[in-house]
């Protein structure tokens, strides 16, 4: 009986194993464009792929970008997770850390920054949130005087036939580097868009001819001041 017991039980574990099986990859990569559209949609263009991402986050960083806050962004920390299954169905999702740095702004800016955009005083984060502000953003000291806050979105891998000539027109001047990880999962479950809350893939394919652009000065200040020319307007 004891014998039996040990077979079932070795059974059991290779079957799940079988069925729950993945790979994964690390790479950093470049986040060549992105944009909002009127309906609510952000677009991430990377040098491999088409990101389209939407959900409630996606109208609050709309928001907070076209706020007079965005000019204290210090830095910003974004992550893309792709997922492939068996059935070569691709979804991602997406987190994107904004830190602010707030030492000139007055006490009733920052208590706006915390009530109507939900941001978070470093100091007063969470012992892992504090670690990993010191290891995204390579920030040692001087957390009271950073907000941080992440954006999160589930979304789709795409394929746009304007996708060149986007990037002709709104490249950005320096990419923001993502971390991208991709995970492959061998499973017994048919994973879909809807397991995300919503089917976007069931959508006609719009193209972009009217999107709420960012200025292009707002996006060069996510990129830290290396070169000859410096187009944000804020440093």
């Amino acid at each position: 009986m004891k014998k039996l017991f040990t077979f079932i039980f070795l059974l059991s574990t290779i079957v799940l194993a079988a069925c729950s099986s993945r790979s994964s990859s690390t790479t950093q990569e470049p986040i060549e464009m992105f944009m909002f559209s009127q309906d609510g949609r952000l677009f991430v263009f990377t040098d491999k792929e088409n990101f389209e991402f939407k959900g409630q986050d996606v109208s609050n960083l709309s928001i907070f970008l076209n706020s007079t806050y965005a000019k204290s962004i210090e830095k910003v920390s974004p992550k893309l997770y792709i997922y492939l299954d068996e059935d070569k169905k691709q979804w991602a999702s997406s987190f994107l850390k904004v830190l602010v740095k707030a030492d000139k702004l007055t006490k009733k800016q920052r208590d706006e920054l915390v009530n109507q955009f939900n941001f978070t005083q470093a100091s007063q984060a969470k012992d892992k949130v504090k670690k990993d502000i010191k290891e995204d953003f390579d920030i040692s000291s001087q957390l009271d005087i950073f907000y941080i806050k992440t954006y999160k979105a589930d979304g789709i891998i795409q394929e746009y036939k304007n996708r060149d000539e986007l990037l002709a027109k709104y490249k950005l001047a320096k990419p923001i580097m993502a971390t991208v990880y991709r995970t492959t999962y061998t499973t017994s479950k048919s994973y879909s868009l809807s397991d995300t809350g919503e089917n976007i893939l069931t959508g006609p394919l719009i193209i972009l001819t009217a999107p709420l652009w960012i200025p292009f000065s707002l996006l060069d200040c996510f990129n830290e001041r290396n070169a000859f020319l410096d187009f944000c307007p804020f440093r």
